[in-house]
């Protein structure tokens, strides 16, 4: 019975661990470290490119920080 609990909990923690490695990933820090950005007009992300137009002013969100830009 001793065994079986130490199995048990055993699995339980490299479970635990598994799924920390795996929110990790999704970190958005970590997500923008590798290069990837997002972009809101209005306080809204663009989603789609029918959504903003000539003039329009945009923030592009980066890992360390934040720019505009103006479309053209």
């Amino acid at each position: 019975m001793q065994n079986n609990i130490k199995n048990i909990f055993t699995f339980n923690k490299n479970e635990i661990s598994r799924i920390e490695n795996s929110i990790r990933l999704f970190d958005p820090q970590l997500i923008f470290k590798r290069g990837y950005s997002y972009t809101t007009f209005n306080g809204s992300v663009v989603k789609n490119i029918n959504n903003i137009k000539k003039d329009d002013i945009i923030k592009t969100h980066i890992a360390d920080g934040v720019f505009e830009s103006i479309v053209r």
